[in-house]
């Protein structure tokens, strides 16, 4: 079966990111444009404009004016009118005449001529028309009408002079420049904080969206059910809740520290007893359920479980999975693989002078004689004994099947509290002597690629996986999206301090 799914952009994806994000979206949109709308309300002066409009014509009555070669002169003449206003010739005629400098108060000509030269431009509306327009833009009223009415008064004669550089025998007296009568109207040209207000908004909206949108794209955080089904096509098993209300998982963060697995672990009430709320006792029950159907409710079940890294909870899944299993009457031990870092004595409370590592390496001859009844007798438990320098060696060895097979025997399930397959290689090591692995995932803390990774080596070492079993999913606190994006947590800021 297929591990994985290809994460789809589908319209479902892009809604789902609009649902995250609206909410910022309105917020930041209104703000931002507001501000942008009073500063150019407040701080943006107005600025002025005048334009002129000017072509090249026939004045002769002997001469078709439609002609292709006297539309293509004319064109050309237009043209290079249109070039010919960005040099210093037609501005400087314009401030002599006028007398600009002066008026506009500049100390000299060639400096009146630079200021000028960079409010004026001149452009054509069509490639191949012999009309061009000539526009000046600046900040007083006063400068601008100057600066137009001196330009359309010099213009042409400017046109005269260029046309009679261009001028052969055959159309000298047929071209002539001829200039708009019109006046140099000057108009008031001003922000609107109207347009600023709808242009920032619809920007800082689509922009706001993009970038929830590729952090939806590339986030690898399993948020819970819903992330793992968008990835796997294993079942979901069990859905289990939080202990506490995320005063604990709070208190846990600020104890954490800088190093990913630096947990200060309190297990106080975090095992399942009878005054257990309901609601947690019966996400056990559904897991249990889930479990007896996928490893067969016959004598001697042997389930893994085991997660992608440290702080997934699956120690604890473990024992109360036990707790609950022998609810109903069945006989079950608990096994402890991780000789790396085991944490079922502090979890039950219990020290033993041996136990796994003693029992494989053949201290210890009889795992009657290391086994720990816990949980007012509820079921048995094998801790993992002193940590040994060679977890795994000991894991595939002959002896831990031999073990395997006579706990089959004396009981009905059999549970491993494996380590976590993403950090060791310790879990495969029994893959071919269990029926089968059960995953757990921690909401808000979990990778989802390195969930990929542990599935793939499982099943890469020839074990069968069970399904997923989500852990630490707190309904209290909203939807987890939610507390993400507004201000939420770090990738391992969820997890909580009572197991691995």
């Amino acid at each position: 079966m297929e591990n994985t799914k290809e994460k789809e952009i589908t319209l479902k994806t892009l809604f789902d990111v609009l649902k995250k994000c609206y909410i910022v979206m309105i917020i930041a949109s209104i703000l931002l444009a507001s501000a942008a709308a009073v500063f150019v309300a407040v701080f943006v002066k107005p600025t002025y404009r005048a334009s002129s409009t000017f072509w090249v014509g026939n004045s002769s009555e002997d001469y078709n004016y439609a002609s292709q070669a006297m539309t293509a002169a004319a064109t050309a003449i237009a043209s290079s009118c249109v070039e010919l206003v960005s040099e210093d010739l037609p501005v400087r005629r314009a401030v002599q005449y006028g007398k600009l400098t002066e008026k506009l108060g500049y100390e000299n000509e060639n400096e009146c001529v630079r200021a000028v030269r960079k409010m004026v431009t001149a452009t054509k509306k069509e490639t191949g028309s012999f009309i061009f327009y000539i526009t000046v833009n600046g900040e007083r009223k006063e400068d601008v009408a100057e600066i137009a009415m001196s330009l359309k008064a010099v213009m042409p004669e400017v046109m005269t002079d260029l046309l009679k550089l261009k001028q052969n025998e055959n159309n000298a007296s047929i071209l002539t420049s001829i200039s708009s009568p019109d006046e140099a109207d000057v108009i008031t040209v001003k922000t609107s904080p109207i347009k600023v207000f709808a242009l920032v908004a619809v920007v800082v909206a689509m922009l706001t969206y993009l970038v929830y949108f590729v952090i939806s794209i590339f986030d690898t955080v399993v948020y819970g059910e819903a992330t793992i089904k968008e990835n796997f096509d294993h079942p979901i098993l069990g859905n289990i809740p939080s202990f506490d209300d995320g005063a604990g998982a709070k208190a846990a963060r600020g104890r954490r520290g800088k190093k990913k697995n630096a947990f200060v672990r309190d297990y106080t009430g975090r095992l399942l007893t009878k005054s257990t709320p309901f609601g947690l006792t019966e996400a056990f029950n559904q897991l249990r359920t889930n479990i007896i159907f996928s490893a067969g409710d016959n004598r001697g079940s042997a389930v893994g479980i085991t997660s992608a890294q440290s702080g997934e909870g699956k120690s604890l899944l473990s024992a109360n999975l036990a707790y609950a299993l022998s609810n109903l009457g069945k006989r079950v031990l608990l096994v402890e693989t991780d000789m790396r870092l085991p944490v079922l004595n502090k979890v039950f409370k219990v020290d033993a002078t041996a136990g796994l590592s003693e029992l494989i390496a053949g201290i210890e001859s009889d795992y009657k004689s290391v086994t720990v009844r816990v949980m007012d007798g509820a079921y048995d438990v094998i801790l993992s004994g002193k940590i040994p320098p060679n977890p795994s060696e000991l894991l595939s060895s002959p002896t831990m099947r031999e073990l395997v097979g006579a706990w089959r025997e004396a009981y009905d399930f059999v549970i491993f509290d494996m380590p976590p397959v993403g950090e060791v290689i310790d879990a495969s090591a029994v893959a071919d002597t269990i029926d089968g692995y059960a995953i757990a995932v921690r909401c808000d803390y979990s990778d989802i690629g390195e969930v990929r990774r542990a599935v793939d080596f499982i099943e890469g070492v020839g074990g069968k996986i069970f399904g997923f079993v989500i852990n630490d999913n707190n309904p209290k606190q909203g939807k987890s999206y939610k507390r993400h994006y507004y201000g939420g947590q770090s990738r391992y800021g969820r997890a909580t301090a009572e197991d691995k």
